[in-house]
């Protein structure tokens, strides 16, 4: 059951499926039969890229910044400030990554970048203050975690860079859940939220670890024990990856 769960963590990187707070991973027998796995324990999978990324401009809580972030280790992930779940626990994984780079005293070697996924009603404002909320006492000790939120165009440019399925829905009041295009215009939004319960995105869900040359190196997935149990676990498999492209250079 183990290797089953790390293709389905794997899934949304390796065919573009997507992570579903509601309903988890959706994916084909097709993952089954050809996801490799290279490295994983428990509670994470570690598939390796080693595949160049373009820089893209955009605006963030930093100003205009270009992603990824050069002369830095970035860890990239994919979050929104109203998600209901594993957002937050990739929040409370970096928090023991930040940790640990705080005692080695390898934080300026490592910047944090959220692209954010809900660019339909979330600003840079309400990232802002959530990372306060979340990060701030690290943050105050040199951490630098950033949180890019442009328009719907550059960010989906952003998500095919980083291989990151976005998808909204919507939920509605008898609690069906409704899939909506990701192209959704601001009207729509407006519909969407009066007419929704939770209007809410799907997406990918895990950390992509971009080397001090652009280079993207690892996306790591954490295993359904690594979601909720055995985030330290996961932390540990980020940190150690980290580490080492650090000591690379």
């Amino acid at each position: 059951m183990r290797a089953k769960y790390l293709l389905v963590a794997v899934a949304a990187l390796v065919l573009g499926f997507v992570v579903s707070a509601a309903v988890g991973f959706l994916l084909s027998d097709y993952v089954f039969r050809h996801a490799d796995v290279p490295e994983a324990n428990e509670y994470a999978g570690v598939v390796e890229l080693n595949v160049p990324v373009a820089e893209i401009q955009a605006r963030s809580t930093a100003g205009e910044v270009v992603v990824p972030i050069k002369g830095k280790v970035n860890i990239v992930l994919p979050q929104y400030v109203h998600c209901p779940d594993i957002c937050h626990w990739e929040t409370s994984i970096l928090a023991y990554v930040l940790e640990k780079l705080i005692e080695e005293g390898l934080q300026d070697e490592v910047v944090i970048v959220t692209l954010g996924v809900n660019p339909y009603y979330e600003t840079l404002e309400d990232a802002q203050n959530y990372l306060q909320a979340r990060v701030g006492k690290m943050m105050e000790k040199g951490v630098t975690w950033i949180w890019v939120q442009d328009d719907l165009e550059v960010m989906k440019k952003l998500w095919k860079e980083y291989r990151f399925a976005v998808k909204p829905y919507c939920v509605k009041e008898d609690g069906n859940v409704v899939d909506l295009p990701v192209d959704l215009t601001k009207e729509e939004v407006e519909k969407y939220r009066r007419e929704c319960e939770f209007l809410g995105i799907t997406h990918t869900g895990g950390f992509a670890i971009i080397d001090k040359k652009g280079i993207y190196r690892y996306f790591i997935a954490p295993t359904s024990e690594g979601w909720v149990e055995g985030q330290q676990g996961v932390a540990e498999v980020i940190y150690s990856k980290v580490k080492a492209l650090i000591e690379e250079g």
